[in-house]
């Protein structure tokens, strides 16, 4: 599990980037989000909870949702 911040967020052409508190981005696409009706809470900017997977392009964001503490279920 891992921390960061939406970057970028190309909603159309369905992919984005995270960016870690270190710097480093990762990218992600629309498949990657975890509950797509948060859709609409996901802006640049917006803290967001991740896990990594590696891929043949290098790391990418997978599983990707608002922490609980931002946004609590009920």
């Amino acid at each position: 599990m891992a921390f960061g911040r939406i970057k970028e967020l190309f909603i159309q052409q369905g992919r984005g980037t995270i960016v870690q508190e270190d710097g480093t981005e990762i990218p992600f696409t629309r498949h990657d989000l975890q509950n797509w009706s948060d859709l609409c809470f996901y802006t640049r900017g917006q803290v967001v909870e991740f896990d990594l997977e590696n891929s043949p392009a290098g790391p990418r964001a997978v599983r990707i949702r608002l922490p609980a503490w931002i946004y609590p279920k009920h």
